[in-house]
């Protein structure tokens, strides 16, 4: 299995290939939007858990940003704007109108033991803090041996880096294929994170905005 890495937004797409299980986007955000993100108060910080379109991503991400009291601007703008653009991009990829959706807050080391999502496909970027660490496939069962006390080579995503992984819940995937990675350890160090994740629906597969599949090229 592959990862592909690239500073284009098309490189999500690139999940689709049968030999990738990792597609990532590189990326930089404005640097005043970045410093605005990580001066607000944790409290501030707005979360979500949602099944929706993603149409309606906008309009209920506002609706979050009112419930944690993050001021109405243009900053404000950018965050809901490119959570939404995101939405549309999995939504394009999964060929779904909708999707799952959770925005979070993290201030301790979540899922620290390095694991497989058992998902079909799952979009992960960290708005603030650590990104997300992961292995390369030829370590991936050794991680897994090691769960709590790996040491050997780990990756770890950028802060705004945009990832697709597959899990081992993918079409015509065996129960051990799919990406390993765990969340950063930030336990006791006064970080706190807000990652995004977009999941397939519950019904992933029975229906389709194009009447296709993700399938192998």
């Amino acid at each position: 299995m592959s990862i592909i890495t690239a500073d284009t937004a098309e490189s999500l797409e690139r999940i689709a290939d049968a030999n990738i299980e990792l597609a990532m986007w590189q990326r930089r955000l404005p640097d005043e939007f970045v410093e605005w993100l990580h001066q607000l108060p944790g409290s501030a910080l707005p979360t979500a858990r949602l099944s929706l379109y993603a149409s309606e991503v906008s309009l209920a991400l506002h609706a979050a940003c009112d419930e944690s009291g993050l001021p109405v601007g243009q900053l404000r703008e950018t965050l809901v704007a490119d959570i939404a653009d995101l939405a549309e991009r999995f939504a394009n990829v999964i060929a779904s109108d909708r999707l799952r959706l959770r925005l979070e807050t993290v201030d301790d080391n979540a899922c620290r033991r390095f694991h497989r999502d058992c998902v079909p496909l799952r979009l992960l970027t960290t708005y603030r803090g650590p990104g997300t660490d992961w292995v390369r496939p030829d370590f991936a069962e050794l991680a897994l041996a090691h769960a709590d006390d790996y040491s050997g080579p780990t990756e770890r995503m950028a802060t705004y880096d945009v990832a697709i992984f597959k899990g081992c819940g993918f079409h015509g995937q065996i129960h051990d294929a799919g990406v390993v990675h765990r969340s950063p350890p930030i336990a006791d160090t006064g970080t706190t994170r807000l990652l995004l994740c977009l999941n397939v629906p519950t019904d992933w597969g029975q229906a389709s905005r194009r009447r296709r599949k993700i399938h192998s090229r």
